[in-house]
This record gives C-alpha cells, sequence and structure tokens, in this order.
C-alpha cells in the first residue's frame, strides 16, 4: 500500500511538471530545461519502480493468455518512454541554458522536439486512460458520493473535458507541433508554437508573438527593427554579445535564464495546467470511451487495472 502511494505520487508529480513544460515563456527558459530534464529522470524513476511487473508483461507479452489491453497498455508505455527521451535529447541540442555548447544550427532537432512533446501529451492521455477504472475506483473510495449524484456528475465532468481539451487543443500550439513533420514549418513558426503565447496575460502592443531563435545564422532582413505586419517587430542583436534582443528586453532573448524570466505565478501555472492537462484528460476521455465501447461489444468490460 505503501509503495503504491510512493507511485501515485511521484506520477502526480512527473504529470504536473510535464505539462508545465509546454510553455516555455511562462516561468523562462531555463525553468523549462531544467524542468524537462527532471522529467526525463522521473520518467526513469517511474519504470524502476514498476521493474517487477514491466519484467513480468514481457516475457509473456506474446502468449496466448496475454490480452489485448495488456498489449496496448506495454506499447503505449514504451512509445511514451521514448518520447520523453527524445523529448530531452532534442532539447539538449536546442538548448540554450543548461547546454549551450551543444546547441547546434540544424532545423530538424526543433521540429522532433515539437512533435515528440506533441506526442508524448496524446501518450500520457492514452496511458492514463488505460487505468480510467483504476483511477475511477481509486476516486470513489476517497470521495463517497450517492450514486444518484456520482453518474450525472460524471457525466458533466466527462463532456467538460472533451470540450474543454478539443478547444484546448486546437487554440494553442499542439496542432502545429504535431504537424511539423508534415508541414515543414519554418524555424521562426515553429518557435511560435513552441513558445506558445502565456494565455495567462494580455499581449502589449508590439509585442513579439513569434520569437527569435538565435541559430548563428545572418538575421533575415528586417531583424534591426522593420516594422511586421500587425506592428510587430523582430528582435536586435546585441552589437557586443551578437545574442538576439527581443524588444524591451535585454540580450539573450526569451528566457535568458532563470534570472531574465518570468518569476512564479500562480495563476500563470493554473492557466498552463489546465490548457495541456486538459488536452491530455481529451485523450484519457477518448481512451475510455473506446475501450468501454468495445468492453461492452465484447461483453467484457474492464473494472481494474493497476497503475504502471
Amino acid at each position: 500500500m505503501k509503495k503504491n502511494a510512493i507511485k501515485i505520487s511521484l506520477d502526480v508529480v512527473m504529470f504536473l511538471l510535464l505539462i508545465l513544460m509546454y510553455n516555455s515563456t511562462a516561468f523562462g527558459l531555463g525553468f523549462h530545461e531544467i524542468g524537462g530534464l527532471a522529467v526525463c529522470g522521473l520518467s526513469l524513476v517511474h519504470k524502476a519502480l514498476n521493474w517487477r511487473w514491466i519484467s513480468g508483461v514481457t516475457r509473456k507479452l506474446f502468449a496466448r493468455s496475454a490480452s489485448t489491453r495488456i498489449q496496448v497498455g506495454y506499447a503505449v508505455g514504451v512509445l511514451l518512454l521514448l518520447a520523453v527521451v527524445f523529448i530531452a535529447a532534442s532539447g539538449i541540442l536546442i538548448s540554450r541554458i543548461a547546454f549551450p555548447g551543444l546547441a547546434g544550427t540544424s532545423r530538424i532537432w526543433l521540429v522532433a522536439h515539437c512533435f515528440s512533446s506533441a506526442l508524448a501529451l496524446i501518450l500520457s492521455g492514452v496511458h492514463i486512460g488505460l487505468h480510467w477504472s483504476f483511477l475511477r475506483a481509486m476516486f470513489s473510495r476517497l470521495v463517497r458520493l450517492p450514486r444518484l449524484v456520482a453518474k450525472p456528475l460524471g457525466v458533466i465532468c466527462l463532456a467538460a473535458l472533451l470540450i474543454y481539451g478539443g478547444y484546448s487543443a486546437a487554440t494553442s500550439g499542439f496542432a502545429s507541433w504535431l504537424a511539423s513533420p508534415v508541414t515543414g514549418a519554418t524555424l521562426a513558426g515553429l518557435g511560435a508554437a513552441m513558445l506558445d503565447r502565456d494565455r495567462a496575460t494580455t499581449p502589449q502592443p508590439g509585442s513579439l508573438e513569434v520569437p527569435y531563435f538565435d541559430t548563428g545564422e545572418v538575421p533575415p532582413a528586417g531583424t534591426d527593427g522593420t516594422p511586421l505586419p500587425g506592428g510587430a517587430q523582430r528582435p536586435q542583436r546585441d552589437p557586443s554579445a551578437g545574442a538576439p534582443v527581443r524588444p524591451g528586453g535585454g540580450p539573450g532573448g526569451i528566457g535568458g535564464g532563470f534570472a531574465t524570466g518570468r518569476s512564479f505565478s500562480t495563476a500563470r501555472a493554473l492557466t498552463v495546467a489546465a490548457t495541456y492537462g486538459s488536452i491530455v484528460g481529451l485523450f484519457a476521455a477518448l481512451t475510455a470511451l473506446a475501450e468501454w465501447a468495445f468492453g461492452r461489444r465484447a461483453g467484457t468490460i474492464t473494472t481494474s487495472g493497476a497503475l504502471t
């Protein structure tokens, strides 16, 4: 029981930290980079705590006794771990704070970082959705509600999650990240998606919505303050350091470390968590509904499952 409590606590911390990584301007690029590495480390700890289950399932994965649900869950777990590791690896190769000496100029790593980040949201949702029955049973033990209240309340919450999750997926950078390998988006376009505008604050007129990534290349025309459509301006270069300068800011551009990043704001954290947490919830709900539909059709609705 104590071990399960540790696992669940670790999962909650890992999940909250993961979704806070999806707006790198919210708390500064330093927090984004270090926090991303922490998520990768926690994922490895998570797998280590569940190693007995993982090794047991691996040996019987293709046996006739293995259910499709177990096989799907195993595949999702492996893909999610690979996605998180790839996020960390590609993040190191586009790092501006933690590993500036390793950062390259190839756009492919930014595309890979964006795509694997979007994939991690989907896989996290599917992973949670496959354990929906377990989570629901655990919640029912903690919060006892009359069946007359619990059922309609559950339907309302599910509907709200589907609506808000769909809205967040459509209005955040999620769709752009997911489509980036196919669309061949430009570096600037991916930058706009990767450094998703903080919706907890209102942008000021003339503020830079599309951040400039210093790739060591000659800046395109207009980077010395030439007005752009909508009144926005590209950042200027600091002549002394050769670093990009965000209008109204100092050398280093967006998130030039913890000192130049934004201070912590509860409202901002809640906004980011609600936006990307709802996207995870959207795919969790869709997975749970799909499992319920297939289970009802087969007459074998799953009512339990360990959280792994």
